[in-house]
């Protein structure tokens, strides 16, 4: 497991970003892009709040220049994601998606600084398990092993990508927003 990340010290303002790799046998398995808002985000219910994981992206859909755009932060997290992953490197010049691309043009680096990284042998072994509760959230635990003593241990709760696949319909809202 290797990780980047930038923002988020007391030297710097803004929002934190963070870029998380699983390589197993020489395979790139995991690959995420992240941004945490800043703690002073002029929508305070944000502030500190995890982009990709929250109903953020459900409320930056609703905002006119998106809603143009068609796309918001987490879909062009993923688009990068997916091109890394189909590539099986953190190298070269990635497409980006026009009204997503600000924060990843941030976070891009960070890949570049994990080439190497990657490359090393590590102490760490990451575990990760996933269950599909049947209702439109998957359980996902990650466990985080290094010579023999866990190091990180994190559980979430991850919506299903299309709210017709969630039952509940006060849940409906952490989901995506049908984009007119």
């Amino acid at each position: 497991m290797a990780r980047k990340e930038f923002g988020g010290s007391e030297d710097v303002s803004g929002h934190h970003g963070r870029l998380e790799v699983v390589v197993k046998d020489g395979e790139l398995v995991f690959v995420e892009f992240n941004e945490i808002a800043m703690d002073a985000y002029y929508n305070q219910y944000f502030s500190g709040r995890d982009k990709k994981r929250s109903d953020y992206g459900i409320w930056q859909a609703s905002k006119p220049r998106q809603l143009k755009a068609g796309v918001v932060l987490a879909d062009g997290l993923q688009f990068v994601e997916a091109q890394i992953k189909e590539r099986q490197s953190l190298e070269g010049e990635f497409e980006l998606l026009a009204g997503a691309s600000g924060s990843m043009k941030n976070m891009l680096p960070m890949a570049a600084e994990l080439v190497e990284k990657i490359k090393e042998p590590s102490e760490q072994k990451y575990y990760g398990i996933a269950e599909d509760f049947g209702y439109g959230i998957t359980g996902w635990l990650q466990v985080i092993v290094e010579k023999d003593r866990i190091c990180s241990c994190h559980y979430d709760e991850v919506f299903a990508d299309h709210q017709e696949e969630i039952w509940f319909p006060e849940m409906k809202r952490y989901c995506e927003l049908p984009i007119a």
